[in-house]
């Protein structure tokens, strides 16, 4: 019985938890332990545990009807020498239906004398009466221990409310002098703050006017930091403008590439064939694919382009003559405030090469300009095969955009 091993696991549980309760070396308070005991006391008077040893006491009561076991053999022997001499008639032999006959006489009459035959027992045995007066003594014995307990913790839960007592009367006495402590410290306090007032005024008096001069001070010289820097950031525009009117004003054309390669041929000396295969390469790619934007802008600050095209002198002029032009953008943000300082500020250099538009410009100078820059570009590839420089060029494969063209939104 699954519902009686749990209801004596029950029990065990609630000695288990008088136990606790009793025990002298419990840390929780009385009031608890007492409340624990309590709660077991009510369940074994008139709780769960109550309600489930009467409910076993009254399945004890219980009986089941049973029939004398010679008799019930005695009767099924009747029924099966009834049910051969049925099948004897079902074969058509000779006397079956007399048997037949007979053997039904004699089960009807011993199925007639079945109830006399019947006595009432009882459905469980000795062993689990014995088990559930056992449980039902276990019962009583935790009820009166639940008693015990709960008479015995009463004492100490009394001490405790008067434990309590005596520190909520000592916490107020202690809140009353720390009150009339907190009164003449305030006191004290006033008189203090009065003349820290008084003092503290009179410093900021003269704080205020140090602040006063200084502020002077500082607008005089943040007007003069603007002056400077507004100076610096005119003389620095008007440089960006100057070397981009040098760049729109320079000649176009082969012959301008001539004088712009004896210049770099000057500067660039060794370099001199690596900074020409680059300049191909970069032509040469825009000739691949003109309506390409990225290719026709390139970036200055780029390592690559710097290192074999841009360091030396004659290497920008060759591009100027190929139809580049140079410009400038600003990568800072102009801050909330007018700020005297720079430092947010920084101008990128870039070479673009504007591909004229057939349609607004006139379909003759997109043909001018594209001639003009496939005459740079041959002039530069024969340039390139005449030096037959005895190591691979740096540039790039024809074709492909040069690593320092500009691939951020085009300018125009």
């Amino acid at each position: 019985m699954t519902e009686f091993r749990k209801f004596s696991a029950a029990l065990d549980d609630a000695k288990l938890t008088l136990q606790t309760a009793a025990a002298t070396d419990n840390s929780d308070s009385a009031t608890a332990r007492r409340d624990a005991a309590e709660a077991i006391r009510r369940r074994c008077a008139d709780g769960d545990l109550r309600r489930t040893a009467d409910k076993f006491a009254a399945k004890l009561e219980a009986t089941d009807d049973v029939t004398e076991p010679t008799f019930l053999a005695t009767l099924q022997t009747a029924r099966r020498v009834r049910d051969a001499a049925a099948a004897r008639v079902h074969a058509e032999e000779e006397g079956a239906a007399a048997d037949l006959a007979a053997a039904e006489e004699v089960v009807a009459a011993l199925e007639a004398e079945a109830p006399l035959r019947t006595v009432q027992k009882p459905r469980y045995g000795a062993t689990m009466r014995a088990k559930v007066a056992a449980a039902r003594d276990r019962l009583e014995a935790t009820l009166r221990t639940a008693a015990e307990v709960v008479d015995a913790l009463d004492v100490d839960v009394a001490a405790e409310e008067e434990a309590r007592e005596r520190k909520a009367a000592d916490e107020a006495a202690r809140r009353e002098r720390a009150e009339e402590a907190s009164k003449r410290a305030a006191a004290d306090a006033r008189i203090e703050e009065e003349r820290s007032e008084r003092e503290a005024a009179e410093r900021a008096a003269a704080a205020r006017r140090l602040d006063a001069e200084r502020a002077q001070q500082a607008d005089e010289a943040r007007a003069a930091r603007r002056a400077r820097r507004d100076a610096r950031r005119a003389a620095e525009a008007d440089d960006r403008s100057q070397k981009e009117q040098a760049s729109r004003a320079w000649r176009r054309g082969v012959a301008s590439v001539d004088a712009a390669l004896r210049t770099l041929a000057a500067s660039a000396g060794d370099a001199y064939g690596d900074a020409v295969a680059a300049l191909r390469d970069i032509l040469e790619a825009i000739v691949e694919k003109p309506d390409d934007d990225a290719r026709r802008r390139l970036r200055c600050a780029n390592a690559a382009f710097a290192r074999d095209v841009d360091n030396f002198e004659g290497g920008r002029q060759v591009l100027f003559s190929a139809g580049f032009q140079l410009t400038h953008r600003s990568s800072g943000v102009e801050p909330a405030q007018d700020d005297e300082e720079d430092d947010w500020q920084v101008w990128e250099s870039l070479l673009v090469l504007r591909e004229p538009n057939p349609l607004s410009d006139g379909f003759d100078a997109w043909t001018a300009w594209f001639d003009n820059l496939k005459a740079c570009h041959a002039r530069l590839r024969d340039e390139a095969e005449r030096l037959e420089a005895s190591r691979p060029s740096k540039g790039l494969l024809a074709g492909a955009a040069p690593s320092w063209v500009d691939t951020k939104r085009s300018l125009y």
